[in-house]
């Protein structure tokens, strides 16, 4: 049997860590060993957040509360998490969760059975994506492959919360990079694949739901100061490695869904 901890990074949403993120933890068939929520919040919901964490039953689990210790930012709160594994269960899987999102019940159990019975170090299940007011939401599906040649151009639809990865793995890429503000999981991902020894599998069944609601802020939201400084900051990285192809589908797709061109500064 894996160990497995749920990590879980907060930004001024109380409510939806509460009554979404949480509470689909708490659901699992298979509980997560460790749960560890990072909260990157402004100083006047920790109080609110530390209050949901410590007084939530998880059923098996006793949830964790931290502050984020480093960079500002989901790059930084999850580094804290991974720095707090490393210390008590460095043979652990990492099962990110975004707040805002939540995980099907049989979520753990399907990527723990895929990575135990393929003998994988990552695995991705499909999403549900939910935009505001579509109730059945739209089906994407993870990638059959680490291609670090598409993620250089385009998401593959690994994101925060259907990210299951062996501690060790992310440890030896360094982490997540705390100089973006987003793209932060394909950021990863092209490491992880870069590393050539990371033994991926996807999983057909569509097991995330990740909501999309247009009436708050989001990291990916068009035009907003953190996506922008995402797309630029990961342009810079990686555009000595692009093709010419590659370059002008990057900046053509930033151009369409955030109304970015990430060369402008």
């Amino acid at each position: 049997m894996l160990s497995i901890a749920a990590v879980i990074a907060t930004y001024n949403r109380p409510e939806l860590l509460a009554n979404r993120a949480l509470p689909s933890v708490a659901r699992q068939t298979r509980p997560p060993d460790h749960l560890i929520v990072v909260d990157d919040s402004d100083g006047d919901f920790r109080r609110a957040n530390a209050h949901v964490v410590t007084g939530f039953n998880a059923g098996n689990v006793e949830p964790r509360y931290f502050v984020n210790c480093r960079t500002r930012g989901a790059s930084g709160a999850w580094n804290t998490a991974l720095a707090h594994l490393q210390a008590i269960d460095p043979t652990t899987f990492v099962a990110i969760l975004d707040d805002d999102d939540a995980w099907d019940p049989s979520y753990l159990e399907r990527c723990e059975r895929a990575a135990s019975d393929r003998d994988l170090d990552m695995v991705a299940t499909g999403l549900i994506y939910r935009a505001t007011g579509d109730s059945n939401g739209e089906l994407l599906d993870s990638p059959p492959r680490l291609d670090s040649d598409e993620m250089l151009v385009r998401n593959t639809h690994i994101q925060g919360s259907n990210l299951f990865v062996r501690l060790r793995m992310l440890l030896e890429v360094g982490g997540f990079d705390e100089a973006l503000a987003s793209t932060i999981d394909r950021d990863v991902c092209i490491r992880l694949a870069d590393l050539g020894t990371v033994r991926y599998g996807a999983v057909a069944e569509h097991l995330v739901h990740h909501y999309a609601d247009n009436d708050r802020p989001r990291l990916s939201t068009p035009g907003g100061d953190k996506k922008k400084s995402g797309l630029r900051h990961f342009f810079r990285k990686y555009r000595s490695r692009m093709s010419a192809s590659q370059k002008d589908a990057f900046i053509e797709r930033s151009l369409r869904l955030f109304d970015y061109d990430p060369t402008d500064d």
